[in-house]
């Protein structure tokens, strides 16, 4: 490297993992520190140990220090000698760490320290991996590079990087984090996804991906832009899915285990904004996933999907505007429908076709404190073969179909408010044990609660229902008690 005669820089002292001493700037004898500054002589080789985070403005470009396989950019801070207080020389902390017991030479020291910590990024633009991030240099390659490497996080700088296939991370305890950095998919083929994590062999865990931006060039016919295959502990933060009606899936989960999706937008995906689903029983499963404070919107089928083999499925605090349908919370079979939904405080609106939440083999289901508006549809449609349904504290307005139908077993519906649409509430000759209690019925142009299909076990309590058109309630039905309800 060659500085001017004698360069200042500020830096961070992080304390040694090892010795409990602050970790040099550089290792050099000749290197001397100075409170918060160094310096260094020009033309000469350094060392750079992992340990230190430098706190450097990036603004110098063309020269470099090499950290292991990272290159940290540096900023002159003032250009020559003469314009810095120069401070008794001290001993250098591969010197304080000798004071302190150390035994070995510098070389060794080093090496002890680089071995302790490991915990700087590798920085996919570093010229060892030669990432461009201008939108039209093919950047796949250097990406992959960064990834496949040892370093627990990967960092991606401002910038566009064109890929143009499959990105893969295959290993555990990695952070994946950019900052208004965009993925690029260009895959004439339509079929590949931006980047796919594990390999669905053997569990990869504790990944993170964060503040990523994933866009394509030309529409898909498959692959998702994030395509999740046997995770575990995994957490999506911040990410931005700009579908374009391009994207096939947003994010796609098979056989995960603990996975976070938080404060994400997810736009006009072809297909599903999430899918989730297992292969098979217990360790198969896909388990415990949690979607919280994200937007859907746009896509082309339901903003989110599961299907075979789910437990554990929790939507809180998303929008989902204006998607084909909302949620689908499904499977193939009963025996292949697993247990554990919920959603709570969600704005499921607009679904364009369908239906809001759409119910089928599974059971256990809550729907807390959610509003449900404008659906071309039914707002929530709980099929036979289902078992356990709470429906609790929401509103439900419906413009052209029945709002709720029910037609699966052990209902409980309770302190909502519905209004508008055909029919309120609507009871198939499946439906048994339906609980409706304390709920606001009204501006029905039927009937706010419809038995006409002559369901098994409805009782209907504590309810205010006016400005039915047909009727607060119609007759039919076996097993049904209708009491202590406030009809005008």
């Amino acid at each position: 490297m060659a500085f001017p005669d004698c360069v200042p820089f500020k830096w961070h002292q992080t304390p040694s993992p090892r010795y409990g001493v602050p970790n040099p700037v550089f290792v050099s004898p000749m290197v001397r520190i100075n409170g918060q500054e160094f310096e260094v002589p020009r033309d000469g080789t350094y060392k750079f140990p992992l340990c230190l985070i430098p706190d450097i403005p990036l603004a110098y470009s063309g020269s470099f220090l090499r950290v292991g396989n990272l290159s940290i950019d540096l900023c002159p801070i003032i250009a020559n000698c003469a314009d810095v207080l120069q401070g008794p020389p001290g001993p250098s902390a591969y010197e304080v760490a000798v004071a302190n017991g150390f035994e070995g030479d510098e070389a060794a020291w080093l090496a002890s320290l680089v071995g302790a910590s490991g915990m700087e990024p590798a920085n996919v633009r570093d010229p060892i991996y030669g990432a461009v991030g201008d939108g039209v240099t093919d950047d796949t390659v250097a990406i992959q590079a960064a990834l496949d490497s040892a370093f627990p996080s990967v960092y991606f700088p401002t910038g566009n990087y064109r890929i143009t296939s499959a990105l893969r991370l295959t290993r555990s305890n990695v952070n994946l984090w950019g900052k208004g950095s965009t993925l690029i998919l260009d895959d004439p083929s339509g079929l590949e996804s931006h980047l796919i994590v594990g390999d669905g062999l053997t569990q990869k865990s504790v990944i993170t991906l964060d503040s990523l931006i994933f866009t394509r060039v030309q529409a898909a016919t498959a692959g998702a832009a994030i395509d999740l295959r046997l995770v575990g502990v995994l957490n999506i933060d911040n990410c931005i899915i700009y579908g374009q009606n391009r994207i096939f899936q947003g994010i796609k989960l098979v056989r995960g285990i603990i996975t976070n999706i938080r404060n994400s937008y997810i736009l006009e995906c072809v297909n599903n904004g999430i899918y989730a689903q297992g292969t098979g029983l217990v360790a198969d499963r896909t388990v415990d996933t949690t979607v919280q404070n994200c937007r859907i919107d746009g896509c082309g089928a339901e903003a989110i999907k599961t299907w075979d083999f789910v437990e554990g499925f929790f939507v809180r605090d998303t929008i989902m505007y204006n998607n084909l349908a909302s949620v689908s919370f499904d499977a193939s079979s009963n025996v292949n429908g697993l247990a554990s939904f919920r959603i709570y405080n969600t704005d499921i609106d607009t679904s364009t076709g369908q239906v809001g939440v759409y119910l089928r083999h599974v059971s256990n289901i809550q729907v807390l404190g959610s509003w449900f508006s404008n659906s071309e549809g039914i707002n929530l449609d709980m099929l036979p073969t289902v078992d356990g349904l709470i429906v609790s504290s929401c509103q439900s307005y419906s413009s052209d179909d029945v709002s709720m139908r029910f037609a699966g077993s052990n209902v409980v519906v309770t302190g909502n408010l519905f209004s508008g649409g055909v029919n309120l509430i609507y009871n198939r000759s499946t439906a048994t044990n339906v609980t409706i209690t304390g709920n606001t019925l009204v501006n029905a142009s039927a009937h706010g609660i419809n038995n006409l299909e002559a369901p098994d076990g409805v009782t209907i309590t504590g309810n205010t229902m006016r400005n039915n058109a047909a009727g607060n309630v119609s007759a039919g039905g076996t097993n049904i008690v209708n009491s202590g309800n406030n009809s005008l």
